[in-house]
């Protein structure tokens, strides 16, 4: 098994600053058992990439129970856009709990100009207003994400006079949110801080918003994972597991021991990490950006703890794979996911991810086909259509709710083992 040679930095405790202003207004917790959090946005959203690894994080590994995640992505929306269909499109279902990320239209791919900014500011603050008369008790508001450095082509602005006018933007979101009293996400300071670090060691030409310099791949849709999720407070300590000398072993909630014994533990976790996938080193690649982000430090740390280690160096095992650290490592406790490449749980998200990207797609033709079909009117016009467009939508809000339902049911323990050895 290969060591993530970036990510044992992440081990010795330097964490990077990329979307280290994310931690604004979010040092409790926003999320509640039973909540349901809407994901909300323009067309990046609509790619069901950043939402997709939100839901998951949050049926999977925030340790909140009971759950509902559904997104609101649509293409080409301004926060004026939103607002005019907010109430319509969420009604259904119940949001207490909702992100926002909003600018990259609204900026109109041209230089800042106080006009934009008013057209930006305004109907955002509606956005709040209308979340709050529908009930939404957390909100985030997060600033647009950025666009590349070198894939983002315009013949009316460059790309970094666009990152400028975003960053304006970002700045009056948080202003809106300040005003408001709600949270506030940094997502354009965390992809601009984490890309730049990203380029100087795989070259320019690895974007990190996408091959159109605006809409990301899996690894720029990571970066915005992690900026909202950090907003919503999550805390990031999936497990903690104590092994001793003597063969006894501790764990933290969500975590049971099976077995244990002299160097190894058997258990079973309801609450497992987030897991990183792709080679690598290509923008299609989440794990190909996490090195140049505090991602695994701050949201996925699978803690193992040996506190009496009298080795010099020791051969981890997890599952069917090992790796090697220093006993002192192992003394103050190494994170499993910063070390290894495949995990034991690694099949499981994998079916709950495809499971929320089928839900999602749902999603997105029951708000934009359904709920603010052009052609209401004129359906309501004759009782008769009204009434079977009515029951065509309520089945599919229960459809939804089914496949909802069926993706949290995938949320099974999983069984594993954790070995301990002296090495040579």
């Amino acid at each position: 098994m290969r060591v993530r040679s970036a990510l044992s930095i992440l081990l010795l405790g330097v964490i990077s600053v990329a979307g280290a202003g994310n931690a604004v207004n979010a040092a409790e917790s926003a999320l509640k058992s039973g909540d349901h959090v809407a994901i909300i946005g323009d067309s990046i959203t609509e790619q069901k990439q950043y939402s997709r690894n939100i839901a998951v994080y949050l049926l999977a590994c925030s340790g909140v129970a009971d759950l509902d995640v559904a997104q609101f992505g649509w293409s080409g929306e301004t926060a004026g856009g939103l607002a005019g269909r907010c109430l319509k499109s969420i009604a259904w279902f119940k949001p207490t709990v909702a992100t926002t990320c909003y600018g990259m239209n609204d900026g109109k791919y041209t230089a800042y100009t106080d006009e934009i900014g008013k057209n930006y500011k305004e109907p955002l603050t509606k956005c709040v207003e209308l979340l709050k008369q529908a009930g939404v008790r957390e909100i985030v508001l997060s600033s647009p994400g950025a666009v590349d450095t070198i894939s983002f082509k315009r013949p009316s602005v460059t790309p970094e006079v666009y990152n400028a006018n975003l960053a304006k933007l970002g700045e009056l979101a948080k202003a809106v949110a300040d005003a408001a009293g709600v949270r506030f996400a940094d997502t354009h300071g965390a992809m601009i801080g984490a890309m730049a670090k990203a380029k100087a060691v795989y070259g320019e030409k690895y974007n990190v918003c996408g091959g159109d310099g605006v809409h990301p791949d899996a690894n720029g849709h990571l970066l915005m994972a992690g900026s909202l999720l950090a907003a919503l407070g999550c805390d990031g300590e999936i497990a903690r597991i104590t092994l001793k000398a003597a063969g006894t072993a501790e764990v933290s909630a969500g975590h049971r021991v099976v077995k244990a014994e002299a160097g190894a533990v058997d258990l079973e976790s309801t609450r497992w990490p987030f897991v990183l996938t792709g080679d690598g080193k290509s923008p299609n690649s989440n794990r190909s950006i996490v090195p140049y982000t505090d991602f695994v430090e701050r949201l996925d740390r699978f803690t193992l703890v040996m506190p009496d280690c009298a080795w010099a160096k020791v051969k981890v095992g997890w599952g069917d794979k090992s790796v090697v650290v220093t006993g002192e490592q192992l003394k103050q406790g190494v994170n499993l996911m910063a070390l290894f490449e495949v995990t034991p749980f690694d099949q499981p998200e994998n079916a709950l991810s495809q499971a929320v990207g089928d839900l999602q797609n749902l999603e997105t033709s029951l708000v934009k086909g359904l709920l603010n079909f052009s052609g209401r009117p004129q359906v309501d016009a004759d009782p008769e259509s009204k009434t079977l467009f009515d029951k065509l939508t309520e089945r599919q809000v229960a459809l939804r709710n089914e496949k909802a339902a069926a993706a949290r049911a995938l949320l099974k323990p999983v069984a594993y083992r954790i070995t301990v050895a002296k090495a040579d």
